[in-house]
C-alpha cells in the first residue's frame, strides 16, 4: 500500500484524554513526541544574528566638475573572483554626469552591498585616473582567507565545520555557519576571530573551542492524567560530541513507565547522531518502543507484547543565509517495523512494516525580536508486512 503526503507542518499538542490509550497508541504518541523534540532541537541550534544598524547615506555634495561617463569598469586587485563578475553585471550609468561626490557614493554603495552579503573584508577602491576619457575604473579588493590559526585538534574540527569556498573568499555567513555547527557539540563554545595577515587582501582566522564538560546528562519525569489515573514516565538522556574531532553530536535516551496505567511494562530507547559539515547537516536515528501487558479475560492470564522499531537518515542543505533569514531543503528515508503479539503469536491485523522517503523545505525570518518559521514536506509511504497483506489492504 502506497501513499503520498504533503503539506505545511504545524505542531499542535492537545492533551485531553478521559481514558488511557492502548499500548500501541501510546507508542505512537511517544514517537511523535520524539519527532517534535528533534525538530525543536534543530530550531534551537539555529542562530540568526539579526540586522546591524546602518548609518543613513549622506547625499553627495553638488560641487566640482561633472564628468559624463560612457561606461563603468571594475577589476580585481589580485586574481579575478566571482565578486568581480557579480558587481560588474550590476554597474550601470544612471546619471548624465558624475561629480567626485557621486563617484564616492557609488563606491560606498558597492562596498556596503558586499558587506551586507557577508563579505566584510572586501572593499571597492577608487584609483587615480583621468575621468575626461569617459570611463570610470574601480578596483575590487576581494577579501580572502589567508590561514587558520588554532591547535591541531581545533583546526581539524573547525576546518570540517567551515563551508568550503574554492576561491577562499572570506564571508561572515560562512563563519556564522561554522560556529553554529561547532555549537552543536554538547558543552562546547566556539569562536572565530579575524586577524590581519601580511597580505593586505587576506585575513587570518583565529579559532577557539572551549569545552566546559564533554558529556551532558538529562533526567525528567512526565505526568499525564487519564480520568482518575496519573500516568508517569521516567526519561533519561546522555549527550556527547566532538567524536574523532568532528563537529558532531550523539544522544542516547531511555524512557520507562513508572506505573501500569497503559501497560504492565513499557519502555523505549533511541540513538540520535548528527554532524554539521559546512552548509550540510547529516542526521541519523534509530529507536525501539516496546510494551508487555497481562490480559485477564477470566481466570487465566495471557501475555500481550509489542514493539515498534524505527530508523531514519536525512541530509539537509542550507540554500540561503543572511543576517535575518535562512532557507534550507533536505531529503530523508525512513523505516518502521511494528509487531504485536498475543502469547507469542503475531497479530496480523496490527503488525506491519512501513518505508518512507521525502523532501523538506524550511524558511526562517527574524524581525527584530520576533522570529517566524515555516516548513513544508512531501512524503512517500509504502507499507508491507502482515497487516498490509490482509484482504482489502488493512
Amino acid at each position: 500500500m502506497c501513499a503520498w503526503l504533503c503539506g505545511v507542518v504545524a505542531s499542535v499538542v492537545v492533551i485531553a484524554a478521559h481514558a488511557a490509550p492502548a499500548p500501541g497508541d501510546d507508542i505512537n504518541e511517544r514517537l511523535q513526541r520524539q519527532r517534535l523534540e528533534r525538530e525543536q532541537q534543530r530550531l534551537d541550534d539555529i542562530r540568526l544574528p539579526g540586522e546591524v544598524p546602518v548609518a543613513p547615506e549622506q547625499a553627495a555634495p553638488a560641487v566640482g566638475p561633472c564628468f559624463p561617463l560612457q561606461r563603468i569598469e571594475i577589476k580585481d586587485y589580485a586574481e579575478p573572483s566571482r565578486l568581480t563578475r557579480q558587481l560588474a553585471s550590476t554597474l550601470k550609468i544612471e546619471r548624465d554626469c558624475y561629480r567626485i561626490g557621486d563617484i564616492q557614493a557609488l563606491q560606498r554603495e558597492l562596498t556596503n552591498r558586499l558587506i551586507a552579503r557577508g563579505y566584510v573584508t572586501s572593499r571597492v577602491l577608487l584609483p587615480e585616473q583621468n575621468l575626461t576619457e569617459g570611463v570610470l575604473k574601480l578596483v575590487l579588493v576581494s577579501g580572502r582567507i589567508a590561514d587558520l590559526e588554532a591547535d591541531e585538534a581545533t583546526t581539524a574540527q573547525i576546518s570540517m565545520a567551515l563551508p568550503d569556498d574554492r576561491q577562499q573568499l572570506l564571508n561572515l555567513r560562512d563563519l556564522e555557519q561554522a560556529v553554529e555547527n561547532l555549537g552543536r557539540v554538547p558543552g562546547q563554545r566556539a569562536s572565530i576571530d579575524l586577524k590581519p595577515s601580511d597580505d593586505e587582501a587576506a585575513t587570518t582566522l583565529v579559532g577557539t573551542l572551549k569545552k566546559a564538560k564533554p558529556i551532558t546528562a538529562y533526567a525528567s519525569v512526565t505526568d499525564k492524567r487519564y480520568g482518575d489515573d496519573n500516568h508517569a514516565v521516567a526519561n533519561a538522556a546522555i549527550e556527547l560530541g566532538g567524536l574523532w574531532n568532528w563537529p558532531d553530536r550523539i544522544r542516547f535516551s531511555l524512557n520507562e513507565d513508572l506505573d501500569n496505567v497503559v501497560a504492565t511494562e513499557a519502555w523505549g530507547m533511541s540513538l540520535d547522531y548528527d554532524v554539521g559539515i559546512g552548509y550540510w547537516l547529516y542526521s541519523f536515528n534509530v529507536g525501539r518502543q516496546a510494551y508487555m501487558n497481562h490480559v485477564k479475560p477470566a481466570l487465566q492470564t495471557f501475555e500481550a507484547t509489542g514493539k515498534t522499531d524505527t530508523a531514519q537518515a536525512s541530509a539537509t542543505r542550507i540554500l540561503y543565509r543572511s543576517q535575518t533569514a535562512r532557507i534550507s531543503a533536505g531529503t530523508y528515508v525512513g523505516y518502521q517495523d511494528v509487531g504485536n503479539y498475543f502469547e507469542g503469536a503475531l497479530l496480523n491485523v496490527s503488525s506491519y512494516r512501513q518505508k518512507k522517503a521525502g523532501v523538506t523545505a524550511d524558511a526562517m525570518r527574524l524581525w527584530q525580536r520576533y522570529q517566524a518559521s515555516v516548513s513544508a514536506s512531501i512524503e512517500y509511504l509504502r507499507a508491507g508486512g502482515a497487516a498490509a497483506n490482509l484482504p482489502g489492504g488493512a
